[in-house]
């Protein structure tokens, strides 16, 4: 579920043609450093089990937000939302 906040975001982006990316971003804390990734796949196909703790066939199933992280003693994994820049499309050849 979508932040209320990120919501508004969206929706004004939207109604005012402002054509921002909004895309979802996988956010892993381990051993004190922080690491992003575009989906939990990406994540676990680096990380092995061994190291954070938990398997993909395992997270998958859970609904991490930024609200409701996953937490072991080995990594903290969230999900949130990363908006960037719109991309200037050019021309073939410019």
């Amino acid at each position: 579920m979508v932040h209320d906040h990120h919501f508004l975001l969206i929706f004004l982006s939207i109604f005012m043609g402002i054509s921002k990316q909004v895309r979802s971003i996988v956010h892993l804390e381990v051993a004190g450093k922080h690491y992003y990734y575009g989906n939990l796949k990406a994540l676990c196909d680096h990380w092995p089990k061994e190291v954070i703790g938990v398997s993909h066939s395992y997270l998958k199933n859970l609904n991490i937000s930024e609200e409701k992280p996953f937490m072991n003693g080995k990594c903290i994994i969230r999900r949130g939302i990363i908006i960037t820049s719109p991309r200037l499309e050019k021309s073939f050849g410019q």
